[in-house]
């Protein structure tokens, strides 16, 4: 699980002025490039959550390892354009890649919006929380960039709402022979024999159901190929 920054007591001052003027609680003050004194808080928390993750996406597992700060996304849990009264609060940051942190977006990750104070229960998250839930409890990474089967009601909607499913979709095109799809299936029966969360596994049975179809397709093409060949 994460560890929020220790702050400095000037970024303290910073985020305790910040929280008492209600005019800086709009999600566009985050993207004030002349707040200097946003810019370092900004560059600090990110600074601390890429060596506290060990340069890996919280979501994704993904490790991407690069100087440049850009190649990463601070991202909100809860999403500032919901709640920016919270943008500074560091149990509500870390970092993801930039693909999942675009999938995810402006998504609702409370499970009661009207919450006016920040929970610190994992049970007031719908999604998996790097600061509160442990990762492999609700999400189960067979191969890293490749398969990922959520293992709970939460790990379901993490993998729903940061498009976990794009690995697993590219990986089926490229293993588009009958074997390669043969392999992808073998792997989610295993998940769903594992799995005992309904939900997950009737996710599960859907994405199995739609790689029988495309294996099919795929053997009645080599089928026609063989009869037009001889």
């Amino acid at each position: 699980m994460l560890k929020a920054p220790e702050l400095s007591d000037e970024l303290k001052e910073f985020c305790s002025d910040f929280s008492t003027d209600v005019n800086n609680f709009r999600p566009s003050y985050w993207d004030a490039e002349e707040n200097g004194d946003l810019q370092k808080y900004k560059k600090f928390v990110k600074d601390h959550y890429k060596v506290n993750q060990n340069y890996t996406c919280v979501y994704c597992r993904q490790r991407i390892v690069v100087e440049n700060n850009s190649a990463w996304d601070l991202e909100h849990i809860v999403p500032k354009n919901l709640r920016p009264e919270w943008m500074l609060l560091g149990n509500n940051l870390c970092i993801a890649c930039k693909d999942c942190n675009n999938h995810k977006s402006d998504k609702n990750t409370l499970v009661n919006k009207r919450l006016k104070k920040y929970p610190s229960n994992k049970d007031a998250f719908l999604i998996f929380h790097p600061h509160f839930d442990d990762y492999d409890t609700h999400i189960n990474v067979v191969s890293e960039g490749e398969f990922y089967f959520p293992r709970t009601n939460k790990g379901l909607k993490t993998y729903d709402y940061c498009g976990l499913s794009r690995f697993f979709l590219k990986l089926a095109d490229i293993n588009s022979s009958a074997d390669g799809y043969d392999f992808l299936m073998l792997k989610v029966v295993t998940e769903i024999t594992e799995t005992e969360d309904l939900n997950t596994r009737a996710s599960l049975l859907s994405l199995l159901s739609g790689l029988f179809n495309k294996a099919t397709k795929v053997n009645s093409m080599k089928q026609m190929e063989n009869l037009i060949g001889s």
